[in-house]
């Protein structure tokens, strides 16, 4: 061992060989030196490795903490929307990509009075009106595979079994590469609207055939037509007033049974609905059959 300076070579040792400080008291540099062989510098490397280890677990734990925080913020957030969703006073749905359905909000629920289990992927077709199906489906088809929104006529049918009129209408939502991950849609009553665009149209057409020369018994049948689909729950009937007597002269969904057993049918009082408005001359609710 040389010493040169305040730095001592170490001859005769392996590549190892390091060169260190030396201190200023003789005695501590007896008692702090020694041969530095390879036994001493392997001895080092797995406290090295130790460190370096260490810090990959603690890394792998922060990223893992992380994607649990993601994670619950994640469910947190779809939990809020799914309240917001239930509580908006609109019927509400949300739909898989492929269009089928992956939750109705509570008040769609609650209207039609199918279950989330009975409504859950294309269940819910079931409360659309049968004639409208085909129509609203080949609209529902276009928009998902265009990934547009859109929107539908269609009638749904309550929990009472009465079917109204709802405008549907739908939009996507995109990740950030733009494919569309989900659908929200909503369906808003839209009954009284088409009512009055129902009778406003009637009555158009009510003109016109009368204009048209059309015979009078094909303009008032249209007219029960027009009746009984701006409520489901009627059947119509126009009688003529002859003399004392009522005779059936309209009324396409009335049994001809029916017609045959009240023609004619006597005015007066207590002679049923028709019979005793036709007495009185005034309009009302009467107890009888007819």
């Amino acid at each position: 061992m040389q010493a040169i300076g305040r730095t001592f070579w170490i001859h005769g040792v392996t590549p190892r060989t390091l060169v260190m400080p030396v201190p200023e008291s003789h005695h501590e540099t007896d008692s702090a030196l020694g041969p530095i062989t390879d036994e001493a510098a392997e001895a080092s490397a797995p406290t090295s490795r130790a460190r370096e280890n260490g810090g990959a677990n603690r890394e792998h734990d922060d990223r893992q903490d992380d994607l649990k925080r993601a994670l619950n913020e994640s469910r947190r957030s779809a939990a809020r929307l799914r309240q917001i969703i239930d509580t908006i006073p609109v019927l509400a749905w949300c739909s898989l990509p492929d269009g089928s359905n992956e939750f109705m909000n509570q008040r769609w629920l609650d209207y039609t009075g199918v279950s989330s289990e009975e409504a859950n992927g294309w269940g819910w077709k079931n409360a659309i009106h049968p004639e409208d199906l085909p129509r609203l489906m080949a609209k529902w088809e276009t928009l998902r595979d265009h990934g547009t929104p859109g929107q539908c006529e269609a009638r749904l049918r309550g929990s009472d079994g009465v079917f109204l009129w709802f405008l549907f209408q739908i939009e996507p939502v995109r990740d950030e590469t733009g494919q569309v991950v989900r659908w929200y849609g909503t369906a808003t009553d839209i009954e009284d609207r088409k009512q009055i665009e129902s009778l406003r149209a009637t009555e158009t057409r009510m003109l016109e055939m009368i204009a048209n020369g059309i015979s009078l018994s094909e303009v008032l049948n249209d007219l029960c037509v027009a009746i009984d689909a701006h409520a489901p729950r009627v059947t119509s009937m126009i009688c003529l007033v002859d003399g004392e007597w009522l005779s059936p002269c309209a009324g396409p969904r009335v049994p001809a049974t029916f017609k045959a057993a009240i023609t004619p049918w006597r005015i007066g009082p207590n002679r049923g609905s028709c019979g005793t408005a036709a007495f009185t001359k005034t309009t009302g609710n009467y107890r009888g059959h007819f």
